[in-house]
């Protein structure tokens, strides 16, 4: 069974519960909460949209990485050509 850290309602301190509808009390207050199917659903759903949200900014930074690095091996080929071309030309003179 799946755990959720949430804050109780009374004290504002975390607690950890399992994903099924019950009633909880709070470690450190001794308030009860009743997790409902409504609350369950609502975590589903929280929890499905900072997963994308963190696969979507995993994603971006792949990218900026890939981009990155790109860009470098361009600059690096061209500087590279840009030498050799030196180097034959310095051939030819001597």
């Amino acid at each position: 069974m799946r755990k959720i850290v949430l804050k109780c309602p009374k004290c504002k301190k975390k607690m950890k519960i399992s994903d099924k509808v019950a009633k909880y009390r709070c470690p450190n207050c001794g308030e009860v909460y009743k997790y409902t199917k409504l609350k369950k659903v609502y975590f589903s759903v929280a929890l499905v949209a900072r997963d994308f949200l963190v696969t979507i900014k995993e994603f971006s930074s792949a990218i900026k990485g890939k981009y990155a690095a790109f860009k470098n091996t361009y600059k690096y080929m061209k500087s590279l050509k840009k030498n050799q071309k030196k180097a034959k030309k310095a051939k030819k003179w001597k």
